[in-house]
């Protein structure tokens, strides 16, 4: 008998200085686990804003792209009501003017929503934006 609670008394001891440390590990695995989840959250959540930005991005990209096929219509028909100061140079630059305008609507819809090359993309489309509508501009005033 003596020897069995001997025995459990040694037991009962090991187990739990292994419990302590089990619990520990523990902790330390769900501080582990917890870091990784917010570090998941973050990455969620900035992903969730590259996407609004985008899609925001998008929708008034398309309406400018949209509103400058609306001015190529407009120039084309002030060209044809003015036939018989029919100008090769403008017709070239309409051309030009709708040329780069479809550039750009491809370039939009292929984009392939990568995060890291988005501010790059970004100014670079932005650039090429404003180029044409200044080129607008600079046709239209010279129309005039």
């Amino acid at each position: 008998m003596a020897s069995f609670i001997l025995v459990a008394v040694f037991t009962g001891c090991t187990s739990s200085e292994k419990k302590v440390e089990k619990a520990e590990e523990n902790v330390a695995d769900t501080k582990m686990e917890l870091q990784d989840d917010q570090a998941k959250a973050a990455q969620a959540k900035a992903q969730d804003e590259f996407i609004k930005e985008w899609e925001s991005y998008k929708m008034e990209s398309e309406w400018t792209i949209r509103k400058n096929d609306s001015a190529i219509v407009i120039l084309k028909a002030t060209e044809k009501k003015n036939a018989q100061k029919k100008d090769a140079e403008y017709d070239k630059k309409i051309a030009m003017l709708e040329e780069k305008n479809e550039a750009l609507k491809k370039k939009l819809t292929a984009y392939d929503r990568n995060k890291e090359n988005w501010n790059n993309f970004k100014t670079e489309f932005s650039h090429d934006m404003n180029e044409l509508g200044q080129a607008f501009k600079g046709l239209v005033t010279k129309s005039k």
